[in-house]
């Protein structure tokens, strides 16, 4: 039996997986500010790694950093923690938009696209000033 080239090149075409793995993470920036507080980064890993800075502050004794999140003692650090599962949604809408348009990204798409979200975003963030 013989298969046309055509007919077997849309056949690879058409099983070859398009879901690409995005990972992310929280960490914290080096830096201290004046208040001794630490800003939360976003790492955005996908064939590379971007780090996205969240503009939202912590206290690094009150930052868990095997679960990355902060400890919950009162309530500014859970209202943070669910900031920060929101931040963690928008990455996954993301991927679901992708997957479901077959679009296979790249890092610098998944960046521009995360920061077109949060310009577009209607819930502005709820972040304490700086002290």
């Amino acid at each position: 039996m013989i298969v046309s080239q055509e007919l077997f090149f849309d056949t690879i075409v058409d099983t070859k997986n398009i879901i690409v793995t995005i990972r992310t993470s929280f960490l914290l920036h080096n830096y201290t500010n004046s208040c001794g507080e630490k800003q939360i980064l976003m790492r955005i890993s996908c064939n590379g790694t971007e780090r996205i800075p969240l503009g939202l502050y912590i206290n690094p004794e009150l930052w868990d950093k095997k679960n990355m999140c902060a400890y919950e003692q009162n309530q500014e650090l859970k209202d943070l923690n669910l900031l920060l599962q929101r931040e963690l949604s928008k990455i996954n809408d993301l991927q679901i938009f992708y997957r479901l348009s077959d679009i296979r990204p790249s890092l610098e798409r998944i960046v521009s696209d995360y920061k077109r979200a949060l310009e577009t975003h209607t819930v502005n963030k709820i972040s304490k000033l700086p002290c």
